[in-house]
């Protein structure tokens, strides 16, 4: 094989028009970079790059064969010297590894190809495509599957927790990883297909037709996976700052449901500060054109001289359609029932569409009304208590009415 002689060996670095699985465009390509004088250095592939060494114009043959033993992302050499002498005795001079795949070339038009049976390349196939399955099966359980049945809140409340960015770029994430795994699986078998039928691997298949698409796939996808990364760290650092909070005593607008004044408009109303109550979020997303979260603390002296004390923590989302409030406010119930402390409570008709009443640490209400659903808790401090009826019955009014 030629190599260039003078000066210390020069190296360039190509983006691969192709997967690693894609063995015809693989093997293709490394032979049309050969005649324009690119040679597959020793370094093979890094970070999704090729290394070539700039070497004269020559007629290369470049051969995949599926390894039988799983290839780690870092591995430098992963056959043996025993295996490297026997390829070499037939003239292939091994080179790198891509993928699950082992490459070798060779300048001898006389050297023998490594495989003359499709049959038999197709059960070494096999092996590789049966370990990218599990690979699938594992990436899918890993990034999809585990987040879902692991988010305590509910896959819907947690969707409605992040920015509109972040969730777009989250399920663009999820959807593109699972493209990926079922374009591989899909690929082996139909190559396994073929070969099992009898029909060799077109060593020099078209691979630049569908180049440009793999190379801008190639290069968008770990952009996402970053774009992902800030996205989620910016959101982390404004929830951690309380960016979206407002104390009440600034707040001026109208809320969609009762609060503590309203559980006893009789009554002489009067806010209390205990650390960080009497605060509310009010912000837009995706699904929720809008979503708050109260956090009240403060005491009702009623006509007769008593006084009730207590906090209330409003969690309310006024949704896209009636089906997703309703889904929420299954998934506010389902989280509570995970807790040792749950309790059914039995209710009186309310006037809305769907209400549970339970004790989670704190009695508890989740109601829903048409595009709206609320989870609320009031707790009380008070040696004076209010009735779980009279302030449940008070949030369902409010959510009717609109607070």
């Amino acid at each position: 094989m030629a190599e260039q002689k003078t000066g210390e060996p020069r190296y360039t670095y190509r983006l691969p028009p192709c997967p690693s699985y894609d063995v015809e465009g693989t093997e293709s390509w490394l032979s049309a970079m050969a005649e324009k004088g690119y040679v597959l250095a020793k370094d093979g592939f890094l970070f999704g790059f090729a290394a070539f060494e700039k070497a004269q114009p020559q007629k290369l043959r470049y051969r995949l064969q599926a390894s039988q033993q799983p290839i780690g992302a870092l591995s430098e050499n992963t056959l043996s010297e025993d295996a490297e002498e026997l390829y070499a005795s037939f003239g292939w001079r091994y080179v790198c590894a891509r993928g699950q795949f082992h490459i070798f070339c060779t300048d001898s038009p006389d050297a023998p190809e490594l495989n003359t049976d499709p049959r038999v390349q197709a059960i070494a196939l096999d092996v590789v495509r049966k370990r990218e399955w599990s690979n699938a099966v594992t990436t899918v359980l890993w990034v999809i599957i585990y987040p879902l049945i692991s988010i305590k809140a509910g896959v819907l409340r947690t969707m409605l927790a992040f920015p509109t960015p972040l969730l777009l770029l989250s399920f663009t994430f999820l959807i593109w990883t699972l493209i990926l795994c079922i374009r591989k699986i899909v690929s082996l078998r139909r190559v396994r297909k073929r070969l099992m039928q009898g029909e060799p691997l077109d060593h020099a298949k078209d691979w630049k037709r569908n180049a440009l698409y793999y190379r801008l796939g190639h290069a968008a996808y770990p952009l996402l996976i970053l774009a992902l990364i800030c996205c989620f760290l910016s959101a982390w650092s404004d929830d951690m700052q309380g960016k979206d909070k407002l104390p009440l005593e600034d707040f001026s607008g109208t809320l969609p449901f009762a609060t503590i004044a309203d559980f006893a408009p009789e009554g002489n109303y009067a806010n209390r500060e205990i650390g960080y109550s009497n605060t509310v979020s009010i912000v837009k997303r995706l699904l929720a054109p809008e979503a708050i979260k109260y956090n009240e603390y403060g005491s009702i002296t009623l006509p007769d001289g008593s006084l009730i004390t207590g906090g209330l923590q409003v969690e309310y989302y006024e949704t896209v359609s009636p089906l997703l409030a309703r889904a929420i406010a299954w998934e506010f119930e389902m989280a509570a029932k995970r807790t040792e402390h749950y309790k059914s409570y039995a209710l009186d008709p309310l006037d809305v569409d769907y209400a549970s009443g339970y004790m989670e640490y704190f009695p508890t209400i989740v109601l829903q009304n048409g595009r709206k659903v609320l989870s609320a808790m009031f707790y009380q401090t008070s040696e004076s208590t209010m009735p779980y009826a009279q302030w449940v019955e008070a949030m369902a009014e409010g959510l009717k009415n609109g607070g």
